[in-house]
């Protein structure tokens, strides 16, 4: 509190928080860069260097000759327009300009960021292109003479099941996380630290078609993950030992530095195995190798998890780009049904 003469002036609520404890909260010790940092790089990392010495080792045989590369080019282009719209749409630009220093001349910053778009939109194009194809290759291997499945030219029930894919995983996965915070809520424990999150997009040009661009650029992304995954496990390990070994790790490696006491670090560790088991299952038992399913689950998550900020803001504008978001899920929920019964129709005359 600031007094001036018999009136104040000034004042201002805080919470001292001890130097020692800060201290002990931001140390790094061994197993915390064992586990938080050092396993998650050596799982994914991994992971993705011993599948693609795999495939670049085989790249001469007929599996990897019946990798439709053209196709799954048009793939590309998807996440290369969803890479266009994110830098047209989204804070991109905004940011570059609030980090502009006018030491440097303005048109070195606009080389600078002409050089960096061209360089991400050839990294993303390549990398899906090549997720994609990788996948492609470990499905025939898997999978005999059956073919990664596609989005469009598919059998009537591929779409039928792509849609129920799609809302009930979609649900599912918001119900298993509504009721792993009611029990987190049975078992406090004392975290690390919490990261201050008010949403990413408040400040993009306009927020609807940027998180839109996002959403399918990191689904894009996670959809060839997942199936170059489920492909390569089915392929290469076979031994009960080595997946459930292989499950462990990747349990592991999703609690990342967040955890504060053992206590929390268990909890964040059951948490993440339960996930990633119901995500085994669903993929194993039920959704098996529909890519669009397991498109629709990711982009439906996102999606509404994105339009739910937006639309419990005061502002009209965020609520209107959220009710937009809302509006792409159905289109995309209406795409596969349009598909199934355009293509059952002809079957049933």
């Amino acid at each position: 509190m600031a007094v001036l003469g018999d009136e104040v002036s000034d004042y201002r609520t805080y919470i001292k928080i001890p130097d020692d404890w800060r201290r002990r909260q931001s140390e790094i010790t061994l197993p915390r860069v064992l586990i938080s940092m050092v396993l998650p790089i050596l799982v994914l990392g991994g992971f993705m260097v011993v599948a693609l010495i795999v495939f670049l080792k085989n790249l001469r045989s007929e599996d990897a000759h019946s990798i439709p590369w053209r196709r799954l080019g048009m793939w590309g282009l998807w996440g290369l327009a969803a890479y266009v719209i994110i830098f047209a749409f989204g804070d991109r630009i905004a940011s570059f300009m609030n980090s502009y220093q006018t030491a440097v001349p303005l048109k070195t910053m606009f080389v600078g960021i002409g050089i960096g778009a061209v360089l991400g939109a050839a990294v993303y194009f390549s990398g899906i292109v090549l997720l994609f194809g990788m996948a492609w290759y470990f499905a025939r291997r898997a999978f005999g003479e059956e073919r990664l499945p596609g989005w469009t030219g598919m059998p009537p029930l591929y779409y039928r099941d792509a849609v129920l894919i799609g809302v009930g995983g979609t649900a599912a996965l918001i119900g298993f996380s509504r009721l792993i915070a009611a029990l987190s809520a049975h078992w406090p424990t004392a975290h690390r630290a919490i990261d201050a999150a008010f949403g990413g997009d408040f400040d993009a040009t306009l927020p609807a078609a940027g998180i839109f661009g996002t959403i399918l650029l990191r689904t894009l992304m996670y959809t060839g993950l997942v199936a170059l995954c489920a492909s390569f496990v089915a392929t290469n390990v076979k031994q009960p030992w080595l997946r459930l070994l292989l499950f462990l790790s990747a349990a592991l490696a999703t609690v990342g530095t967040a955890w504060g006491t053992p206590a929390d670090f268990a909890k964040q560790f059951l948490a993440g195995a339960l996930l990633l088991g119901l995500l085994v299952f669903g993929i194993t038992r039920i959704a098996r190798f529909n890519l669009l399913g397991y498109f629709l689950v990711v982009a439906g998550t996102s999606l509404l998890a994105a339009a739910a900020k937006l639309v419990s803001q005061p502002d009209g504008f965020y609520r209107g780009n959220g009710y937009a978001l809302l509006l792409i899920l159905a289109a995309l929920l209406a795409w596969p049904l349009a598909a199934w019964n355009t293509r059952a129709a002809p079957e049933k005359r």
